[in-house]
């Protein structure tokens, strides 16, 4: 059975903001995978993501990013090393577009491009006893934020919570569709079943930025925090649009940055703009996902001294952000 065959029969139900802390089980179709091997992979990667893949221990996982020569984000990319090469986690509707590209860099590589967005699949586990019922799944478990572990071809990887409440641990696991299934099947008694915007909530409280193909090229790595997350080195060397973004660094002033909000239903598309009352631009909305009491969550890039902004006008619905950028 393939993925989407098998997630029709779970008529999961959109997110409509539980709890936080509840033992969850989310399924991840907006994610795709795609394996990078050969001889050449680390250093091909090396060469064209933000962040110090050399360096990446072969247990650690890192949300980096792909950028165009201007220094804009094409994507965020979870990536994990695996010991015949990486293991890239991108947005789904983005991937076949970036395997592509990717593919034109390759040149003279020793390197292989396998897309696994029909054969592969991920899940997330999480909640306040994700721990200790997925241990007793698994047997054993990734024990600290990006660090990972291989269960045969499956990757799990504990992915960071938001700091500012005692939710509980999650987990991310990666693997053929077979496997998944297998897991999903032994979880679901004693995890609640979920949409992927369950998650993406969790991603968006956590901090984690994700783009979509609505959001490509419009932030530099720096505005979505890839700095504090790991995922940009400075003195790595070159790779598509370092010297904008060493020089935002090393010289200019960013002026802003990736901040955690509250707003009304709907839920703003991603690259939704937002003004200040007097009707200059104040950011853009990343991305979105309904919260507890029906209102919605949503990370944004936004100048660091507003607190108050409207949606697509000056009259528009206004979103709250919280005192301190996202975590």
């Amino acid at each position: 059975m393939n993925w989407t065959d098998f997630l029709r029969q779970q008529n999961l139900a959109a997110e409509t903001g539980q709890p936080l802390d509840i033992n969850s089980l989310s399924e991840l179709s907006d994610k795709a995978i795609i394996d990078i091997t050969g001889t050449d992979a680390i250093a091909f990667l090396h060469g064209q993501f933000t962040g110090h893949i050399e360096s990446l221990p072969p247990d650690q996982a890192m949300l980096t990013a792909w950028c165009n020569p201007k220094g804009r984000v094409l994507a965020t990319i979870l990536l994990c090393r695996r010991d015949d090469g990486l293991r890239l986690l991108v947005s789904a509707d983005q991937h076949a577009a970036l395997l592509k590209r990717l593919q034109m860099f390759v040149l003279r590589a020793q390197v292989t491009l396998t897309d696994h967005r029909q054969d592969y699949a991920s899940i997330g586990v999480s909640g306040s006893d994700a721990t200790r019922l997925l241990a007793q799944h698994l047997g054993s478990l990734p024990n600290r934020p990006w660090h990972v572990i291989s269960c045969n071809d499956v990757n799990v990887i504990q992915m960071p919570m938001a700091t500012t409440a005692n939710t509980g641990s999650r987990y991310l696991l990666a693997g053929p569709v077979a496997a998944i299934i297998r897991h999903w099947q032994q979880l679901e008694h004693v995890f609640q079943p979920a949409a992927h915007t369950y998650w993406r909530r969790l991603d968006i409280e956590a901090g984690l930025p994700q783009t979509t193909t609505a959001t490509a090229e419009l932030f530099l790595p720096q505005e979505l925090n890839l700095d504090h997350l790991g995922g940009l080195h400075y003195q790595k060397g070159c790779y598509p649009g370092q010297e904008i973004v060493a020089r935002l660094h090393f010289r200019g002033e960013l002026k802003q940055q990736l901040r955690l909000a509250s707003t009304s239903t709907p839920l703003p598309a991603p690259a939704t703009p937002l003004y200040a009352a007097n009707g200059q631009r104040v950011g853009t909305v990343l991305q979105a996902t309904g919260g507890a009491g029906g209102a919605v969550r949503l990370l944004a890039v936004a100048a660091a001294n507003i607190s108050v902004a409207h949606r697509d006008n000056v009259s528009g619905d206004s979103v709250t952000f919280t005192a301190e950028p996202a975590a």
